[in-house]
Parts: C-alpha cells; sequence; structure tokens
C-alpha cells in the first residue's frame, strides 16, 4: 500500500514539474526520430508538418518553445537540435503572425491623421 501511494505522489510531483516548466511558453513542440508532437498550444499547422518533416529527415530530438517577446515571439531550441536545423525551422516560422504592432504613436490614439471636417 505505502509504494503505491509513493509512486502516485512521484507521478503527481513529475506532472506537476512538467506543468510548470512550461509556465511562460505560448506553444510547446517536442522532436522525436520521427515526429512532431504539440505539448503545448497551438502552433501555426504548417510549422508542425515541417517540424514534422524535419525531424524525420534529419532524425532529430529535442523541444522547441515559443516564448512572448517585445517584437512579438521568439523561438528557443534546445541544446540536442543542430543549429543548422534549427536555422532552417526559424526561417519557416510564420514571425509576422505574431508580431506586436503599435497603432499609434500618441497616447491619445489621433497619431498623425488630419481630422475630416
Amino acid at each position: 500500500m505505502n509504494i503505491i501511494l509513493v509512486v502516485m505522489f512521484f507521478a503527481a510531483f513529475i506532472w506537476v514539474l512538467n506543468s510548470k516548466l512550461f509556465i511562460g511558453k505560448r506553444f510547446v513542440i517536442k522532436l522525436t526520430k520521427s515526429k512532431a508532437i504539440v505539448l503545448k498550444g497551438r502552433p501555426p499547422k504548417q510549422f508542425v508538418v515541417e517540424c514534422n518533416t524535419m525531424a524525420r529527415k534529419k532524425h532529430t530530438s529535442g523541444y522547441i518553445y515559443g516564448v512572448n517577446n517585445h517584437q512579438g515571439i521568439a523561438l528557443i531550441f534546445t541544446k540536442h537540435i543542430a543549429e543548422g536545423t534549427a536555422q532552417r525551422l526559424r526561417n519557416l516560422f510564420p514571425f509576422e503572425q505574431y508580431s506586436i504592432q503599435k497603432s499609434s504613436t500618441t497616447p491619445n490614439g489621433s497619431g498623425n491623421r488630419k481630422k475630416s471636417s
């Protein structure tokens, strides 16, 4: 009975630790040697397809994290993913979907527009 409680506690601890590691990340993709698995969030579907292709082609394993930053989103790759593969995936990612655009430069929102009469 005590062994079952210890195993259940350990499993719960691992689950909580895993969920805490993903805090602050917009999406998490795990690359195995044969496929890409989305663990958190909703990355662009075409990007996941390309990750699947790269995982199969290069036999790459590791994690890709999409993290919010001041420009929109940044991709972070674990050290198991080669720099060449990481750069290829950066080139394929649609950063423009996540870019932060400022609508005006003035606090009242008027910008440099002329007022209509």
